[in-house]
């Protein structure tokens, strides 16, 4: 999909589309009351009004049957429009032009794990990472690990897999960014962290199991790892 498609496609059905329906009901509307008074004419007058009844219904064909191929032709807009948001773009269409998102509403999007969205996105490619981490031990569902800077964090099991082919833990994400860098001239960015899918423990080290002395010693992943999202 390329940027002027994407832009032909926000113009029709952000502008286009409420301007032809509004003109198609003023057809409608003025066919109707054209058709209301044909029968109070004489013949002459009937046939001239009947004349302008069939060109108003063939007008408001026209446009509806061009309306219904736009939309079929700009379809793969509306499947990737539902994943574009304030992570990715900057700016939303509306009828008379561009909002910017608020600067709050930008900064919520951007602490958010949108990975299954993005990989659902033909305007992304992904790319996969990987950061080793130090695996500790288990307290109950509780899974305890060191960053390369030794601060600890916990993880819940449900992030956590345990691998055969792996000898040491690691944290496992994506990182997004736009097929066409063209995007970026109308607001389109790439999302600017790293976003976290799970984190893969060497299946022989499932028995080993840790409480920490100090609960305040225990961080929360985003902390320790500020160019992830998790």
């Amino acid at each position: 999909m390329s940027v002027g498609f994407w832009l032909q496609a926000e113009l029709f059905y952000e502008t286009v589309t409420l301007v032809l329906s509004i003109i198609v009901l003023l057809i409608m509307i003025c066919a109707i009351f054209v058709k209301s008074i044909q029968k109070r004419k004489v013949k002459t007058e009937q046939t001239k009004k009947n004349k302008i009844f069939w060109s108003l219904i063939i007008a408001a064909s026209i446009m509806t049957v061009i309306g219904i191929g736009a939309h079929y032709y700009y379809r793969p807009y509306l499947d990737e429009i539902p994943y574009v948001n304030a992570l990715v773009r900057d700016r939303y269409r509306e009828f008379f032009g561009y909002v910017p998102y608020s600067t709050s509403e930008q900064e919520y999007y951007q602490n958010l794990n949108h990975i299954e969205a993005l990989r659902d996105s033909d305007l992304y490619e992904e790319s996969e990472e990987m950061q080793i981490v130090e695996f500790v031990g288990i307290n109950n569902t509780l899974h305890y690990f060191k960053n390369e800077r030794g601060e600890l964090f916990q993880m819940s099991q449900i992030n956590v897999d345990y691998v055969n082919d792996i000898n040491e833990a690691r944290l496992v994400g994506s990182r997004f960014t736009l097929v066409d860098q063209e995007f970026k001239n109308i607001g389109f960015k790439n999302p600017p962290y790293i976003m976290f899918e799970k984190l893969e423990v060497p299946s022989d080290q499932v028995e080993k199991s840790f409480k920490p002395d100090n609960p305040n010693d225990v961080h929360n992943s985003a902390y320790v790892h500020p160019d992830w999202v998790f």
